[in-house]
């Protein structure tokens, strides 16, 4: 699809402004507010701080706008773009396990919303998020926040991007040379279906994941878009996680 063509179609599904500052703000609001809890009650213990990461990504964002998964989804496949100059991005169904992982850092933390200075000192496509720190060194080990309408968490090395656990495992693709997981799982919104893609990829060491949303009825054109945003955080280069400290 062509580009204005694909933004037409997008223009014309796509939430009013209002609608799309609401999500967002949901979003980032749902996310820190766990993360805050969470580290008051592991600090009252006086023990290493431990962190519950939102369940899904996916399920994450649902929760946040008020979506729910389907007891049995809206069948099973995959969705297959073609961008500008011939290369080809799948995204195949994936599945949650009834499981989760524990996880905890060996460290205290602390979090706080970045500055619109730190998001462009990370990434210029940043467009708002906030960070977990270590408590020792003031470090950045985790962002988690959004570029636009998409869904973005980068962590250093070793750090899980959340605790789920998936069932079936997403398609991996090869942008500009970068393997990436690329997936995509159905939710139902208030009766209407809702397509959520995802990719991982891996820059610099740090682990990126991002996210994007639309109506079933116009998944195809938002996959087109979201592989297009994702192609972009990678020509951007690695997200420079340490130029931003506590």
């Amino acid at each position: 699809m062509k580009n204005e063509k694909l933004k037409a179609a997008w223009d014309a599904a796509a939430p009013d402004a209002a609608g799309d500052d609401r999500m967002r703000s949901a979003v980032l609001a749902y996310g820190r507010a766990l993360r805050q809890r969470k580290e008051q009650n592991e600090m009252k213990r006086k023990k290493n701080v431990k962190i519950w990461v939102p369940a899904a990504a996916c399920l994450a964002l649902l929760l946040a706008v008020g979506v729910f998964f389907g007891t049995h989804g809206f069948g099973a496949g995959r969705y297959t773009v073609t961008l500008e100059g011939g290369e080809k991005r799948t995204y195949t169904k994936t599945a949650q396990s009834s499981h989760s992982l524990d996880f905890r850092y060996a460290f205290g933390v602390t979090s706080r919303d970045l500055t619109q200075k730190e998001l462009q000192a990370v990434s210029p496509l940043l467009t708002a998020a906030f960070g977990t720190f270590r408590a020792d060194t003031g470090e950045l080990i985790r962002l988690e926040g959004n570029a636009g309408e998409t869904r973005v968490i980068m962590t250093l090395p070793g750090l899980p991007v959340s605790d789920t656990v998936v069932d079936e495992s997403p398609a991996k693709n090869t942008v500009r040379g970068v393997e990436v997981l690329c997936g995509y799982c159905r939710a139902n919104n208030g009766g209407k279906p809702v397509s959520l893609f995802s990719a991982e990829f891996e820059l610099g060491g740090v682990t990126v994941y991002l996210e994007y949303g639309a109506p079933e009825a116009e998944a195809q054109a938002a996959c087109e878009q979201f592989s297009q945003t994702v192609q972009a955080f990678i020509e951007n280069g690695p997200p420079a996680l340490n130029n931003v400290t506590e």
